[in-house]
């Protein structure tokens, strides 16, 4: 579960509502949830992405949380999270790998340049 409030102008504010709010939080927590308040900072977007990342990190994402994630992302981030990388070709110049192999024998050997 991903818990936003403070978004709305009917409830930003209002101390009975964050009350309310802050109820429903502390039940979510409790049966496990996974939270993310950094919206409630003044769309502390550093945070919200720090939280995405960690609970994307995780080996089992809940499909309803990846759903919440995407709107977040679609909504109020917009930095296209789940848009496809497009695929394309890269070309290593020759000179390149030779210097890479060079390295990566070096360090196998222990004898870096």
């Amino acid at each position: 579960m991903i818990y936003i409030d403070g978004l709305s102008e009917n409830i930003h504010g209002n101390p009975l509502q964050q009350q309310k709010d802050k109820l429903l939080r502390a039940k979510a927590k409790m049966k496990g949830y996974e939270i993310i308040e950094a919206l409630l900072d003044d769309l502390n977007t550093p945070k919200v992405i720090a939280q995405i990342n960690k609970i994307t990190n995780q080996e089992q994402i809940p499909e309803k949380t990846l759903q919440i994630i995407k709107y977040i992302d679609e909504k109020i981030l917009k930095l296209d999270l789940f848009k496809p990388l497009p695929e394309e070709e890269i070309s290593i110049p020759e000179d390149i790998k030779q210097l890479a192999e060079k390295r990566w024998e070096a360090k196998k050997q222990k004898t870096f340049f």
